[in-house]
């Protein structure tokens, strides 16, 4: 199985994980097996901070809650955000009365 990440963080990111390279360009939905996911993000993990901390996001007691915001900012899902994006198909544009000279409706 597989799932979309979409980087929107400010960076991109380049993991790898068993044997494969992954780049995770800023605002690009990327397709990865499931398993990649949960090595990589901690997809379906509750406990993230062994990720943040892996990826270096975190490295101080004191940045925890930054590297975790951070690693909250790869969003993981079955779909990508593209294919979430309401399509316009069958949809009729409301009626526009046109105003000509003087304010008068036509």
């Amino acid at each position: 199985m597989e799932v979309f990440v979409t980087n929107c963080s400010d960076t991109d990111l380049a993991d790898r994980h068993a044997g494969v390279d992954y780049k995770f360009k800023k605002g690009v939905p990327t397709q990865v097996p499931i398993e990649a996911a949960r090595h990589i993000f901690g997809y379906q993990d509750n406990d993230k901070l062994p990720y943040a901390v892996r990826l270096g996001f975190t490295t101080h007691s004191s940045d925890l809650e930054i590297g975790l915001e951070r690693l909250a900012m790869f969003r993981i899902g079955q779909h990508s955000a593209q294919d979430r994006i309401p399509s316009a198909v069958g949809v009729v544009p409301l009626p526009v009365k046109k105003v000509g000279v003087g304010g008068k409706v036509s």
